[in-house]
């Protein structure tokens, strides 16, 4: 089930990253992990033990609506004969979305705004295969694969 919290936390969570944009997948999925279990941030979604460590069903439909809407834009960036990455960044509307997003929640609960920045700031720079080890330690759930 898609809530609008949530979706205005992952706008946000989008939107703090220097560049408006989230490569990957796996990233988007490690990065909300690690807020809502390290970082407390209330992110309702539900994680369950995946290939590469916690995976949400409802981040991932969350994503799509988002993508639906024209408020994130979808990339797919060929990384090899066989292999591709998917980038998400905030369109034009997304950007005056998550600036009227980070007015409102800095009004009614600055201090999840400082958390988010915080977190974001400090999570940009780690390597994704890092962020799903930090994911599943914070989460304490494994992968469905040793």
């Amino acid at each position: 089930m898609v809530d609008s919290r949530d979706l205005a936390l992952l706008i946000s969570m989008v939107g703090l990253h220097d560049d408006k944009t989230i490569k990957g997948r796996t990233r988007i999925q490690k990065l909300a992990c690690i807020l809502k279990y390290r970082d407390r941030l209330p992110l309702g979604f539900e994680f369950k033990p995946y290939f590469y460590g916690p995976y949400s069903t409802d981040l991932a439909d969350s994503v799509n609506v988002l993508v639906g809407m024209k408020i994130l834009r979808e990339t797919i960036v060929p990384i090899d004969m066989d292999k591709f990455r998917y980038e998400y960044e905030l369109t034009e509307h997304g950007r005056r979305l998550f600036d009227l997003i980070q007015k409102k929640l800095s009004a009614e609960n600055p201090k999840v705004v400082s958390t988010l920045s915080r977190a974001v700031a400090n999570l940009e720079p780690i390597p994704t295969s890092d962020l799903v080890y930090l994911a599943k330690a914070s989460s304490r759930m494994p992968s469905v694969l040793p």
